[in-house]
């Protein structure tokens, strides 16, 4: 699957298309969360990759974590809380090193979904936050 192209298309004009590409992510985010939101990361995180992929890649890491209704929010801090570790700290690696690069519209889209990531792992003291090396420098 290519993600990278799933993920540009979904930002179509061609309502055939976006629709398209908008089923196939959903399809893969409810097949296989855990994944899909490892890719998601990675391909936001790949400085090769194309910067509106990267942009939505970010987009997407943020709603997966939030919501307006309360009871939809604590599902999807729920979702994230019982994730392997690992795959949560590639995630919040993937954010880390995204705010670094030059692209402004990536860099954003990184900083909103870090954001939604702190507000669910903070609160639960979670560590893993301030030991990192991307932190530090």
């Amino acid at each position: 699957m290519d993600v990278s192209a799933l993920l540009i298309a979904a930002q179509s004009v061609d309502f055939a298309a976006r629709s398209a590409a908008e089923n196939q992510l959903k399809l893969f985010h409810e097949q296989n969360f855990p994944v899909y939101i490892g890719c998601i990361a990675t391909e936001l995180a790949t400085p090769t990759k194309p910067l509106d992929s990267r942009r939505m890649a970010g987009i997407l890491l943020k709603t997966m974590l939030t919501a307006k209704e309360e009871a939809r929010k604590q599902q999807l801090h729920a979702r994230w809380v019982a994730l392997d570790p690992a795959l949560k700290q590639h995630v919040r690696d993937a954010l880390l090193a995204t705010l670094t690069t030059e692209a402004k519209e990536v860099r954003h889209a990184a900083a909103m979904a870090l954001a939604a990531v702190a507000a669910v792992d903070l609160p639960r003291k979670v560590s893993g936050w301030t030991d990192r090396q991307t932190m530090s420098t």
